[in-house]
């Protein structure tokens, strides 16, 4: 059992983000140190993420996009449909970073039997294939695989509450009959084409917090039903009407 609840981070979280981007990047910064007084109030301990190794990505991502990317060789067009520009080769390092902290976080979780995260990730728009959405390669997917296959759990329940629908991360799990994909999200808003969770759940734009929370909470009653041994939350906070 861990004493702590770790949380995984690092600074590249930001400075892997050229300042010039339309990407709010200063969020992790700010976030880091907002958190730094109540570590000892909420037993929280921060961890150093680690890179991940391109054999762990290319368990669900197509190879030759992971070798592309790896040795900077996407199209400009790849490029702008992820985002992110103008890219440094910080980038690299991040994206490596950001998945390997979501990955040491779901295993703490697994160990402890109690909660971990990341301060980064929940890249939900990364497709096997592509990038889009400010995502590179899908980590909550990439979790999914390594838990199922070598972590000895047997059901898994995705629940994102990003406003942007997880498109990528049902399109990559859609025959993973152990992965259980649900998304809330604004109906409106990107991907403007939406593909197939197990449950999708599209609210209106300009939803009040005590509608979307009802609708919340029944949806979370339905999900108690279902038989899982580990969720993975991505925790969008641009469903906040001021972000």
């Amino acid at each position: 059992m861990l004493e702590f609840f770790n949380l995984y981070y690092h600074p590249i979280y930001t400075l892997g983000i050229d300042k010039k981007s339309n990407f709010p990047r200063e969020r992790y910064q700010f976030l880091y140190k907002k958190l730094i007084p109540y570590l000892e109030k909420y037993s929280i301990q921060f961890k150093n993420s680690e890179m991940v190794e391109e054999s762990i990505i290319n368990k669900i991502h197509d190879s030759d996009y992971v070798h592309r990317f790896l040795n900077e060789n996407l199209s400009e067009k790849e490029i702008r449909r992820v985002g992110l520009k103008p890219w440094r080769h910080n980038i690299i390092d991040r994206t490596l970073r950001i998945t390997g902290g979501s990955i040491a976080a779901m295993k703490d979780a697994i160990l402890s039997g109690g909660l971990s995260g990341n301060m980064a990730g929940g890249t939900h728009h990364a497709h096997r294939g592509f990038g889009s959405g400010f995502c590179i390669f899908n980590d909550i997917a990439i979790c999914a695989k390594i838990a199922l296959d070598d972590l000895n759990i047997n059901n898994i329940l995705i629940i994102d509450l990003d406003v942007h629908q997880g498109d990528g991360t049902a399109e990559i799990l859609k025959n993973e009959k152990r992965a259980y994909t649900v998304s809330m999200h604004c109906s409106s808003n990107f991907p403007f084409q939406k593909y197939t969770s197990d449950l999708d759940i599209s609210v209106p734009s300009n939803i009040e917090d005590n509608q979307y929370l009802d609708i919340l909470s029944d949806t979370i009653n339905f999900l108690e039903q279902r038989p899982s041994d580990l969720i993975l939350f991505q925790a969008g906070v641009d469903v906040l009407y001021n972000d």
